[in-house]
């Protein structure tokens, strides 16, 4: 007659008893599976060693790029160069400032800004943006890169026109 599985394992004809597997807490298991262990093989720990490297990488990545939208996107405060500057562009220009513009350089309104900082070229102003800056412009296209109005240095830079470039005061 045919034996019916009852759930009953059979019997291991060596007589040998099979050793039970420890259960692992979630913990346990998480760490046996992301970090090598003894025992396993060189092909595991590299494939463990690789996941672990790619897992830092993105969460560097990530810190960083989070780091870098909050310093961009949370509204700055204004800085004492830029109340400098605004000052600058609200107040009259003196005739001594205009008689000292090279010929056809410079819009006259900007006599002040252009006696505090020679490379100073233009305003870009684009309404209904944040975009109301000085542009600059001088022989070395990398200069103005780090370099704020007063030429200090400045991690986001000022807007600059390429050295070759032609901009007049119209």
């Amino acid at each position: 007659m045919a034996e019916m599985d009852m759930g009953f394992a059979p019997k291991d004809p060596s007589g040998k008893k099979k050793k039970k597997k420890k259960k692992q807490s979630l913990g346990e298991s998480i760490v046996s599976t992301l970090f090598p262990q003894k025992g396993d093989s060189t092909a595991e720990i590299l494939r463990k060693i690789i996941f672990i490297a790619a897992l830092v990488i993105l969460v560097a990545s990530v810190v960083t790029i989070i780091s870098f939208m909050w310093n961009n996107y949370v509204e700055p405060e204004i800085d004492e160069t830029d109340r400098a500057i605004v000052e600058l562009v609200n107040r009259e220009p003196t005739k001594e400032n205009i008689e000292k513009l090279p010929e056809g350089s410079v819009n006259e309104k900007f006599a002040e800004l252009y006696a505090e900082n020679s490379d100073f070229i233009g305003w870009l102003n684009i309404p209904g943006t944040n975009i109301d800056y000085p542009v600059m412009q001088t022989t070395d296209n990398e200069f103005y890169l780090h370099r704020d109005f007063d030429k200090n240095y400045l991690d986001s830079g000022t807007l600059f026109a390429d050295y070759e470039g032609k901009i007049t005061a119209d």
